[in-house]
């Protein structure tokens, strides 16, 4: 069998060491471009975000509706699978700037775009799923394990009474190691 040899890529021997360092110098100019692009995007994300306020993990102690209409639209329920009467809350989790989920009484997770007035004392929510569900609150905190919700959800008269759940989540405490020592 016969032994197939590439020809070379020039006849003279400098041509070749530059066409070696050209392929290098691209090389290095992707990596670093990708390393750039890599670092701006997690700035962008991660590090110019900071903490959203109303951040965390909130719960239900009371919520109040004044009447008996839907608190959900039509869609929303429907998308949902939802029932009449299913659109109370149970939690409330804000984890990023404009973007919070509610978790209902059933479990089911509705994800809502949020805006926080700068003066922190206006809470407005909308429903990508569906534009015509909104609520507008005015809160207040109390320290920081306190939260008072005060306002209409799709027109309806509500009041939210929720608390933290601050240092309960194992992945974020201090105390979570990916090595656990039993002792």
């Amino acid at each position: 069998m016969a032994r197939i040899t590439e020809p070379p890529l020039a006849d003279s021997g400098s041509a070749r060491r530059w066409a070696v360092l050209v392929q290098a110098a691209l090389g290095a100019c992707f990596f670093a471009a990708n390393l750039v692009g890599s670092v701006h995007a997690y700035a962008l994300h991660h590090g110019k975000v900071g903490k959203a306020p109303l951040s965390g993990i909130w719960e239900v102690d009371e919520f109040k509706a004044s009447n008996s209409q839907p608190l959900l639209t039509n869609k929303i329920a429907a998308e949902l699978h939802l029932g009449a009467g299913e659109g109370r809350w149970s939690r409330f989790a804000v984890e990023q700037p404009g973007e919070a989920v509610l978790q209902l009484q059933n479990g089911v997770l509705d994800f809502v775009n949020i805006a926080v007035s700068k003066d922190h004392t206006v809470l407005d929510m909308n429903d990508s799923a569906d534009p015509n569900w909104k609520a507008h609150f005015t809160f207040r905190l109390e320290g920081e394990k306190l939260l008072h919700l005060q306002g209409a959800m799709n027109g309806v008269p509500v009041e939210i009474a929720l608390h933290t759940r601050e240092g309960t989540f194992r992945l974020t405490s201090d105390e979570y190691h990916i090595i656990r020592n039993y002792k």
